[in-house]
């Protein structure tokens, strides 16, 4: 827990902002309370205690709030709170404050200073980033390294994961994949006819499908399916200190819960990808045969001419990034919960949300390196 002492002057008074930033647990709840005890003893008479940096707290940060709060009202000074949120101001709810003044207006025209600002958003991200690329190679190594030393992951966990991943989705990945050729297939009608080359539908459709479309929408699928699942599972455990419990019996939580997870939507996603490709294949194959009247063998010898093993290759190069990229988004932000119920699904949608943006980044990358490769 760090702390940030500030003074702040109006035209009336002279105030000091006490600025926190990390988790008020135990050990900082002690050295909240003897700073404020410090500060009773200046001149200024008006304290602020400014939570917005506190990511998490517990009763004992709560005790501390309090008995600042009494230290402040016998030695005659004012102590305010600011920014108190979730869970900080559900536990103060539950402590009986009596007749002390929690006043939280009076503070709020504290400004924060921009590069204050800026710096500490940077920090931040420096640290989500450096969190986020540990876990990223822990998972790789207890996925593709740790077995290879005798660290064997749960081979029934791994199926049942596949299963979970891979089995259970092909209903929905399959109907919104046939859709997708058949409004590929319409799209691709509408201007074609027009010049009588309706038979080169084959080609948009194919490569569209095996390139771009099969493996991104196929990700994107899985990224709400899936992502969500895994970091609803990680931060329900992380909530329930069932996390501390695995690591207080030497168990690793990366490889007993994200391995198993990384390895089976590895081996999941790009079967998925290829079964997407053929059934949106087909989807564009109905409307041809059935709205145009192209004959099915024609059809079908245009679209095997124009794809070639390298768009089959590159679709399936992506889906493994992709796989990648959804396990680890949700592992990371299911790990960092904190909140109880409310952070599980608050986590749960910016998990969904970052994995869409880097997934759509990494496909941009890709497309531009293959482009550029031709």
């Amino acid at each position: 827990m760090d702390f940030t002492v500030e003074r702040f002057a109006t035209d009336t008074e002279m105030s000091l902002v006490v600025r926190l930033r990390g988790e008020l647990l135990l050990t900082a709840a002690h050295e909240l309370t003897n700073e404020i005890q410090r500060l009773l003893g200046t001149p200024e008479r008006n304290l602020i205690l400014d939570f917005a940096g506190v990511e998490r707290a517990d009763s004992s940060g709560v005790a501390a709030i309090v008995e600042s709060l009494r230290a402040a009202s016998r030695a005659g000074a004012s102590l305010r709170l600011r920014n108190l949120h979730g869970q900080l101001r559900e536990l103060l709810e539950l402590a009986n404050l009596g007749d002390l003044a929690v006043d939280e207006s009076a503070s709020a025209a504290v400004p924060t200073p921009v590069i204050e600002t800026i710096g500490s958003a940077a920090l931040e991200a420096r640290e989500r980033i450096l969190e986020l690329a540990y876990l990223h190679l822990q998972s790789l190594y207890w996925t593709f390294v740790g077995p290879l030393r005798g660290r064997r992951l749960r081979e029934g966990e791994v199926s049942r994961q596949i299963v979970a991943m891979g089995l259970d989705a092909l209903p929905i990945v399959g109907m919104i994949m046939f859709l997708m050729g058949l409004i590929l297939a319409l799209q691709a009608a509408y201007q074609l006819r027009r010049f009588g080359a309706s038979i080169y539908i084959a080609d948009m459709v194919a490569i569209a499908l095996t390139r771009e479309i099969g493996p991104l929408l196929t990700a994107i699928l899985l990224a709400g399916r899936t992502g969500s699942a895994i970091t609803a599972e990680i931060g329900t455990m992380v909530v329930t200190e069932e996390v501390d419990a695995l690591r207080t019996m030497g168990i690793h939580p990366v490889r007993f819960l994200v391995a198993p997870k990384l390895l089976a939507l590895v081996i999941s996603l790009p079967c998925l990808v290829v079964l997407a490709d053929i059934v949106g294949v087909a989807g564009g194959t109905v409307f041809a045969t059935i709205g145009l009247g192209i004959p099915f063998e024609t059809y079908m010898n245009r679209t095997i001419e124009s794809v070639y093993f390298s768009d089959l290759f590159a679709g399936l190069v992506k889906s493994l990034v992709f796989a990648i990229i959804i396990v680890q988004v949700g592992a990371h932000r299911g790990f960092r919960i904190r909140g109880g119920a409310e952070g599980v699904g608050a986590a749960t949608t910016l998990s969904v949300v970052l994995s869409l943006f880097f997934i759509v980044l990494t496909d941009l990358i890709f497309t531009a390196l293959f482009y550029a490769a031709r």
